[in-house]
C-alpha cells in the first residue's frame, strides 16, 4: 500500500512539472506571437533596432537613404520581415580566405 502511495505521489509530481512547463511555453508563445497579415510578419522600429543592435536613428537614416523598405502607418514605422531578411542576404559578405 505504501508503495502504491509513493508511486502516485511521483506521478503527481511528474504531472505537476509537465503542467508547469506547458504553462511557461503557452505564456512564451502568447507573448512572442506576431500574427500574419497577408502572409507576412511585420517588425516595429523598436524591435528591429533591438534585433540588429543599431539605433533607431540609424534606421531612420536607412529609410531616408532608401536602404530599407518600410511602411509608415499613422506615425508608426513597420518593416516586413522578408524585406529585412532580403537586406541581410544582399549585404552578406562571404569570406574568401582559405586558411588562417
Amino acid at each position: 500500500m505504501a508503495d502504491k502511495h509513493k508511486e502516485q505521489g511521483q506521478n503527481l509530481m511528474e504531472l505537476s512539472t509537465t503542467v508547469e512547463a506547458m504553462s511557461k511555453l503557452i505564456i512564451d508563445i502568447a507573448q512572442n506571437n506576431r500574427p500574419l497579415l497577408g502572409g507576412e510578419h511585420y517588425i516595429s522600429d523598436a524591435e528591429l533596432s533591438a534585433i540588429l543592435k543599431i539605433s533607431r536613428r540609424t534606421l531612420q537614416q536607412w529609410r531616408t537613404d532608401g536602404v530599407i523598405s518600410f511602411i509608415m502607418l499613422g506615425g508608426k514605422v513597420l518593416y516586413k520581415e522578408s524585406d529585412v531578411q532580403g537586406l541581410l542576404d544582399t549585404s552578406y559578405m562571404k569570406s574568401f580566405a582559405t586558411t588562417i
